[in-house]
Protein backbone atom coordinates (compact mmCIF):
# COMPACT_ATOMS: atom_id res chain seq x y z
CA UNK A 1 0.00 0.00 0.00
CA UNK A 2 1.22 3.45 -0.87
CA UNK A 3 1.75 5.82 2.04
CA UNK A 4 0.47 9.32 1.35
CA UNK A 5 0.93 12.32 3.59
CA UNK A 6 -2.34 13.62 4.91
CA UNK A 7 -2.86 17.37 4.97
CA UNK A 8 -5.25 18.60 7.63
CA UNK A 9 -7.86 21.27 6.93
CA UNK A 10 -6.59 23.59 9.66
CA UNK A 11 -3.14 23.71 8.08
CA UNK A 12 -4.58 24.41 4.63
CA UNK A 13 -6.83 27.13 6.04
CA UNK A 14 -3.98 28.77 7.95
CA UNK A 15 -1.68 28.65 4.91
CA UNK A 16 -4.24 30.34 2.71
CA UNK A 17 -5.20 32.89 5.35
CA UNK A 18 -1.60 33.82 6.14
CA UNK A 19 -0.78 34.12 2.43
CA UNK A 20 -3.84 36.32 1.86
CA UNK A 21 -2.99 38.58 4.80
CA UNK A 22 0.66 38.84 3.74
CA UNK A 23 -0.30 39.85 0.20
CA UNK A 24 -2.95 42.28 1.48
CA UNK A 25 -0.39 43.90 3.77
CA UNK A 26 2.11 44.29 0.96
CA UNK A 27 -0.57 45.82 -1.30
CA UNK A 28 -1.49 48.29 1.45
CA UNK A 29 2.18 49.20 1.92
CA UNK A 30 2.52 49.84 -1.81
CA UNK A 31 -0.63 51.96 -1.70
CA UNK A 32 0.79 53.92 1.25
CA UNK A 33 4.08 54.52 -0.57
CA UNK A 34 2.23 55.58 -3.70
CA UNK A 35 0.08 57.89 -1.59
CA UNK A 36 3.17 59.62 -0.23
CA UNK A 37 4.32 60.46 -3.74
CA UNK A 38 0.83 61.38 -4.97
CA UNK A 39 0.20 63.72 -2.01
CA UNK A 40 -2.71 61.89 -0.37
CA UNK A 41 -4.32 63.62 2.57
CA UNK A 42 -2.74 63.00 5.95
CA UNK A 43 -5.95 61.48 7.27
CA UNK A 44 -5.96 59.00 4.39
CA UNK A 45 -2.36 58.04 5.06
CA UNK A 46 -3.13 57.57 8.76
CA UNK A 47 -6.09 55.35 7.83
CA UNK A 48 -3.80 53.31 5.57
CA UNK A 49 -1.28 52.97 8.41
CA UNK A 50 -4.08 51.71 10.66
CA UNK A 51 -5.10 49.14 8.06
CA UNK A 52 -1.48 48.06 7.58
CA UNK A 53 -1.07 47.69 11.34
CA UNK A 54 -4.22 45.58 11.64
CA UNK A 55 -3.44 43.27 8.73
CA UNK A 56 0.21 42.88 9.74
CA UNK A 57 -0.76 41.99 13.30
CA UNK A 58 -3.45 39.55 12.18
CA UNK A 59 -1.14 38.01 9.57
CA UNK A 60 1.67 37.71 12.11
CA UNK A 61 -0.53 35.93 14.63
CA UNK A 62 -1.91 33.64 11.94
CA UNK A 63 1.56 32.81 10.63
CA UNK A 64 2.89 32.20 14.14
CA UNK A 65 0.00 29.83 14.82
CA UNK A 66 0.70 28.09 11.50
CA UNK A 67 4.37 27.66 12.41
CA UNK A 68 3.47 26.16 15.78
CA UNK A 69 0.87 23.79 14.31
CA UNK A 70 3.17 22.57 11.51
CA UNK A 71 6.01 22.08 13.99
CA UNK A 72 3.79 20.06 16.30
CA UNK A 73 2.52 17.91 13.44
CA UNK A 74 6.09 17.48 12.23
CA UNK A 75 7.23 16.31 15.65
CA UNK A 76 4.28 13.94 15.84
CA UNK A 77 5.58 12.09 12.80
CA UNK A 78 3.46 13.65 10.10
CA UNK A 79 4.96 15.21 7.01
CA UNK A 80 7.13 18.24 7.70
CA UNK A 81 8.48 20.50 4.98
CA UNK A 82 11.51 22.46 6.16
CA UNK A 83 11.47 24.76 3.15
CA UNK A 84 7.86 25.72 3.66
CA UNK A 85 8.47 26.25 7.37
CA UNK A 86 11.42 28.56 6.64
CA UNK A 87 9.31 30.47 4.12
CA UNK A 88 6.60 31.02 6.74
CA UNK A 89 9.23 32.09 9.28
CA UNK A 90 10.56 34.69 6.84
CA UNK A 91 7.01 35.89 6.25
CA UNK A 92 6.51 36.23 10.02
CA UNK A 93 9.77 38.17 10.32
CA UNK A 94 8.74 40.58 7.55
CA UNK A 95 5.30 41.13 9.05
CA UNK A 96 6.74 41.84 12.50
CA UNK A 97 9.34 44.19 11.00
CA UNK A 98 6.59 45.99 9.09
CA UNK A 99 4.45 46.19 12.22
CA UNK A 100 7.29 47.82 14.18
CA UNK A 101 7.89 50.25 11.31
CA UNK A 102 4.24 51.26 11.25
CA UNK A 103 4.20 51.70 15.03
CA UNK A 104 7.25 53.96 14.70
CA UNK A 105 5.53 56.03 12.00
CA UNK A 106 2.36 56.35 14.07
CA UNK A 107 4.35 57.59 17.07
CA UNK A 108 6.29 59.97 14.85
CA UNK A 109 3.15 61.63 13.40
Amino acid sequence: MKHTARTYWIILFLRRLSFFLFVLTMILVLLYLTGNFQNFLDSTLLNLLGLIETTALTGGVTTLFLLIITLLFGLAGRSFSVGRWILHAISLFLLVLLLFSVKFLLVWF
